[in-house]
């Protein structure tokens, strides 16, 4: 009963499961409100310094937003004594976010002109070997763990050296993001949802809100309006989609299940496609919209405040001031 372990045990599962029912997440967007504002307001100004213009501002905007994910992954490395199993396919896991993460960034950066320190061996060879040596310490759990991060980090390096990740940079950094969610969802309490007891609607509400931001923007860049379904079938198909879809979120919601997760995104993704495809026109920066308001929801619901405020400053970047009017449609 006095057992130190045993006592150690309870405390930190009482902590964690008290958590569940305290979105942090959500409160840390909450106090992040004045920092949300001044990148609003502020945000391009400073990043026009920086060189961002209408012509990079997407990739760079992308490159970043994957840099974030790869860092976040490795800095919450470690930490496998919070996992509530004790088999787990998280080392696997991760080392797919590093690897799609490596790969997009080092396939978007080839044409992009770095600092002239770089040009020497030497600093490469050290920034390199410092990089790699922070993703080997973020997995000590076993002997192979670091082998696993380090092998990923270079597959991905030597695959972005010779082929694209995706011709668009916002694609792939939406595969990245989507990849990250569903990391989150399979291990809450490793990424600091919590441990122990089911989540809240709360988390599986933005978590299911990152999914269906996420087909809206893919269905937006792969489908063009055409006007090819008769308006009487479309309503009858659009209703129809629209009660999958909420089956699909209950289900999910009671489950928790990643592979119904999934499944409720293809079916929004679905019904949105249909939604652009039905449409005579759509509204002007379709996709960028999508994708600032997918960047700032995944920004909050992992808890990294700067990649939500770079969302914000991508919708203020092409002006998206009625945001909802212009969307609606595709609900």
């Amino acid at each position: 009963m006095f057992d130190d372990t045993l006592v150690v045990q309870s405390a930190v599962s009482a902590f964690n499961n008290s958590a569940l029912f305290a979105p942090a997440f959500l409160w840390n967007a909450i106090l992040a409100i004045p920092l949300f504002a001044i990148a609003y307001f502020y945000g391009n100004v400073f990043l026009e310094k920086l060189g961002w213009n209408t012509s990079n501002s997407a990739k760079r905007d992308s490159i970043v937003l994957v840099a974030l994910i790869m860092i976040w992954t490795v800095l919450f490395g470690g930490n496998y004594d919070t996992l509530r199993d004790t088999t787990s396919v998280l080392p696997m896991v991760t080392a797919f976010i590093l690897f799609t993460s490596s790969y997009f960034i080092t396939s978007h950066m080839r044409d992009v002109k770095l600092p002239k320190i770089t040009d020497k061996k030497w600093a490469r060879f050290g920034i390199l070997l410092t990089v790699l040596a922070m993703i080997g310490v973020s997995d000590l759990h076993t002997w192979w763990g670091p082998i696993l991060q380090i092998g990923a980090v270079l597959f991905g390096l030597l695959l972005g050296k010779h082929y694209k990740f995706t011709p668009s940079p916002i694609v792939g950094a939406l595969i990245v993001m989507m990849i990250a969610t569903t990391a989150l969802l399979m291990q809450p309490e490793y990424f600091r949802f919590g441990q122990l007891g089911n989540l809240t609607i709360v988390h599986l509400g933005f978590v299911m809100l990152v999914g269906a931001l996420f087909a809206a923007t893919i269905s937006a860049n792969m489908m063009k309006p055409a006007e090819k379904i008769h308006h009487s079938a479309y309503v009858k198909l659009k209703w129809l989609a629209r009660f999958m879809c909420l089956l699909g979120c209950v289900l999910f919601v009671m489950t928790e299940s990643v592979p119904v997760f999934l499944g409720t995104t293809f079916l929004f993704w679905g019904m949105f496609a249909m939604s652009v495809w039905h449409a005579n026109k759509t509204p002007e920066n379709l996709v960028q919209k999508l994708f600032a308001l997918t960047v700032i929801s995944f920004g909050i619901v992992s808890g990294i405040t700067t990649i939500a405020a770079l969302g914000i400053i991508i919708l203020q970047r092409i002006s998206a001031k009625q945001v909802w009017s212009e969307l609606k449609f595709l609900l």
